[in-house]
């Protein structure tokens, strides 16, 4: 009988001390559990804030560039790449108008040139933009120039697009 009563003691102790030890790891996988869905929750956030500003301009002006301003940049980037002023077929500066719902809006500018090589053309392009400025060549086509005994002159339609921060006023 004493026997016995050590058995079923010690088949008690036991059991108490499996029930405490599943309580204990039961406790922390609840709490591993809960950090990983604040960890979720965060990285859900994290990747909706990623994604508001994943169109932003990395830069961008203050103040508009005027139509005067612009051209004069055009001008001195056509000399700078060794261009004719009579290869600049159009400038044509649009309206500023706001991007979507933010606090950017763009000004483009259309500009075809003609006749050049792509060598000038390509330091052209890069030499009217500014980045630090939010001034961009957005949308470049190129076209052969049909110019008798010539084979590497190029037309080139481009738009370049000043970002500006523009707030908008709760007014």
């Amino acid at each position: 009988m004493n026997r016995r009563r050590i058995l079923l003691s010690l088949l008690i102790v036991s059991l108490v001390l499996g029930l405490v030890t599943l309580w204990s790891t039961s406790r922390s996988w609840a709490r591993m559990a809960n950090q990983s869905r604040v960890t979720l929750e965060e990285s859900r956030a994290w990747f909706q804030d990623i994604q508001s500003v994943r169109n932003r301009p990395r830069a961008a002006a203050l103040e508009v560039e005027t139509p005067e301003g612009i051209a004069l940049r055009v001008a001195e980037e056509m000399s700078n790449a060794d261009l004719s002023p009579m290869q600049l077929v159009s400038l044509d500066p649009q309206p500023v108008v706001r991007v979507e719902k933010s606090e950017f809006a763009s000004r483009a500018t259309l500009l075809n040139v003609r006749n050049a090589s792509l060598k000038k053309l390509a330091r052209f392009v890069e030499g009217l933009q500014d980045r630090e400025n939010g001034l961009l060549v957005t949308h470049l086509s190129l076209t052969r120039s049909e110019v008798a005994d010539v084979d590497e002159l190029w037309s080139v339609r481009l738009t370049l697009t000043q970002k500006l921060f523009s707030p908008i006023s709760d007014r």
